[in-house]
C-alpha cells in the first residue's frame, strides 16, 4: 500500500478556494460566465450564420452554356454546362492562346450538390488500362468501389474517340468516372480522367453530366468549332 495520506488527497476546500458570494450568480462563478457566452456566440455564428451568408453569396465564376474549358493549349477542351461554378481551370479565350501545357490541364466545376473534375496526363496505354489505374490509386473510392462498383460501359466522345466509364453508389451519394485516351498530332497520347460526384437534385443534373462527359475533344490549332 502507498504511504500517501488520504487526508491530503481528499482535503476539503479551504476558504481561499471558495468563490466569494459577490462574484457568484445562481451558484456560478461570474468570471466564467462571459467566456462561456462568447463561446456560445462563436458556435452559433459558425453553425448558423456563416452557412446562411455563404448561400447568399454569388459564385465567383459561373459558367454559361457552351463555355469551352481549356485542358491544354486551347486544343484539348470540354464544354461546360451553364450555371456551374468554375472553381478551377480556365476558359478557351477568343484567340485560343493558353498557358496550360497540353497534358497538364485540369478543371473543377461545382453545382449545389455536385462536383465535376477533369485531369489530364501523358498516358501510353488503352482506356481500359487507364481506368484500371485510376481505380487502383484512388484511395477515397477504395471502400465504396469494393462493394458498389457497377459494370463498366464503353462510351465515345463527341468526335467518336473511344473511352470507358464506370459508376458507383455510396451511402449518401454516387458518382461516375470516365476516361479517354487522345492521340495528338505529334504522336503523344494523353489520358483524360473525368469524374462527377455527389447527389443529383434534379433530372437535368444527370443530363448535364452526360453531356460534359462526352464533350471532350482534341482539335489541333485550337479550333473552337463545336458543331
Amino acid at each position: 500500500m502507498s504511504d500517501v495520506d488520504v487526508r491530503t488527497v481528499a482535503a476539503p476546500p479551504t476558504e481561499d478556494d471558495r468563490v466569494p458570494v459577490d462574484q457568484r450568480v445562481g451558484g456560478f462563478d461570474k468570471r466564467t460566465i462571459w467566456p462561456g457566452v462568447v463561446l456560445l456566440v462563436v458556435w452559433f455564428l459558425w453553425a448558423h450564420v456563416v452557412p446562411g451568408v455563404n448561400s447568399l453569396i454569388d459564385w465567383d465564376d459561373p459558367t454559361d452554356d457552351g463555355d469551352l474549358i481549356d485542358l491544354g493549349a486551347g486544343e484539348l477542351t470540354f464544354e461546360a454546362a451553364g450555371g456551374w461554378n468554375l472553381a478551377q481551370g480556365v476558359r478557351v479565350d477568343d484567340d485560343n492562346i493558353s498557358g496550360v501545357p497540353i497534358g497538364t490541364g485540369a478543371a473543377t466545376l461545382e453545382s449545389d450538390e455536385l462536383t465535376f473534375e477533369v485531369h489530364t496526363a501523358a498516358w501510353d496505354g488503352t482506356p481500359t488500362e487507364l481506368l484500371d489505374r485510376v481505380l487502383e490509386i484512388d484511395d477515397e473510392l477504395e471502400e465504396v468501389l469494393a462493394e458498389d462498383l457497377q459494370d463498366r460501359v464503353r462510351i465515345a466522345s463527341v468526335d467518336g474517340v473511344a473511352g470507358e466509364a464506370v459508376s458507383y453508389l455510396g451511402v449518401d451519394q454516387g458518382g461516375i468516372i470516365a476516361v479517354y485516351v487522345f492521340e495528338l498530332e505529334d504522336g503523344q497520347t494523353i489520358g483524360v480522367d473525368l469524374r462527377a460526384n455527389g447527389q443529383p437534385d434534379a433530372e437535368g443534373d444527370e443530363q448535364e453530366i452526360a453531356e460534359m462527359l462526352t464533350s471532350v475533344r482534341y482539335q489541333p490549332n485550337g479550333d473552337e468549332e463545336t458543331g
